[in-house]
């Protein structure tokens, strides 16, 4: 085995300078291999005339729980729209579910954004099982969840090593902080048994390849900056490493498809052993939060086929709240369903 050379100490010789060549052309073949096979970015796969949202939710049937909110949906002083706010709560028997109108209203709120960057990077940072219990706590899932976030905003220098021909070679690269991102807190998985389980999903405005290992070091920082925050925030010992999974989307569908499923509702799934304990905890729990600007470009609004969400997101339409919808219901049996709960008033 040859000799680690340190490139921070700018030894370069030519085997240094050799294996620094052969891994730019391996990624750059990568590269062209993932942009033939995928056709693209984002930009150019929306179809004019296609909606890329029907094959992810079936706009025809939806769960409206009792304690749905009414609004009325202002153009210019007229009722043109109506629209159904469910109750929010993932403790709903009806709201909690999977493809429910909270569950496709999560996802109206946020698509735009997600849909007007060329490439998202998913993160999901899980803990050891014997130590979920202690983060059933509001106060220390929010103060994660800030920590984890000043963590991804800074340039973050690591180092690590790259084998060739048989020797290895020390490198040192700097990776890039994410100037805007999306998190959201999962409290159960789909799979395994269903128990509190906590994990982290963050996505952020640049997603690129990771080498693996480049991807190795940048855990092994998380993982050393995540022990340092928690022996000074609970006072004890952690030596376990936190489970760090990250992957990269740049394609339409895997936006889509990725958003929907961090969106999702998940406390039902926690099982009734933990069930009744986290549900008194993390009531009223702040389980998503935003950080830097997310611009949404003119070019998605205008080829997503779908009136719907446009008219979810429109500033000039003003939702008025009338009350509960189970007084209200007969309002809208006269109403066109256009999806993600919003109806259109054809009386008007």
């Amino acid at each position: 085995m040859g000799t680690c050379v340190r490139a921070e100490k700018r030894f370069y010789t030519q085997e240094l300078l050799d294996a620094r060549d052969y891994l730019r052309h391996e990624k750059f073949i990568l590269s062209e291999k993932l942009k033939r096979k995928e056709s693209g970015y984002i930009k150019n796969k929306i179809k004019e005339n296609e909606s890329l949202l029907d094959k992810y939710f079936n706009k025809k049937s939806f769960g409206i729980c009792s304690e749905s909110s009414y609004l009325n949906g202002m153009v210019n002083g007229v009722k043109k729209y109506a629209k159904i706010v469910p109750c929010g709560k993932e403790l709903c028997p009806v709201c909690g579910q999977k493809d429910s109108l909270l569950h496709r209203q999560n996802f109206a709120r946020g698509i735009y954004k997600m849909l007007s960057r060329k490439t998202l990077g998913y993160f999901v940072f899980t803990f050891p099982e014997e130590f979920r219990k202690d983060l059933c706590s509001q106060a220390i899932l929010r103060d994660f969840t800030s920590y984890i976030i000043k963590l991804l905003k800074k340039d973050v220098e690591i180092s690590y090593e790259y084998e060739f021909n048989g020797k290895k070679y020390g490198f040192q690269e700097i990776i890039k902080g994410y100037d805007k991102g999306y998190t959201r807190w999962h409290f159960s998985g789909d799979i395994g048994k269903k128990c509190y389980k906590p994990h982290l999903n963050v996505l952020v405005g640049r997603g690129a390849w990771i080498d693996k290992e480049k991807l190795i070091a940048y855990r092994e920082y998380f993982n050393n900056e995540v022990n340092k925050w928690i022996q000074l925030n609970l006072d004890y010992k952690f030596n376990k490493k936190l489970d760090i999974n990250y992957s990269y989307r740049n394609t339409i569908n895997k936006v889509v498809h990725t958003f929907k499923y961090v969106v999702r509702p998940t406390m039902l799934n926690i099982g009734t052993e933990d069930l009744m304990f986290c549900s008194i905890k993390l009531k009223n729990f702040r389980r998503v939060r935003w950080w830097g600007k997310w611009e949404v470009y003119k070019w998605v609004k205008e080829k997503i086929n779908s009136e719907a969400l446009k008219l979810f997101n429109d500033d000039d339409v003003k939702w008025e709240f009338v009350g509960k919808l189970k007084d209200n219901y007969n309002d809208i049996m006269s109403m066109e369903y256009l999806g993600f709960g919003i109806f259109r008033n054809n009386t008007g």
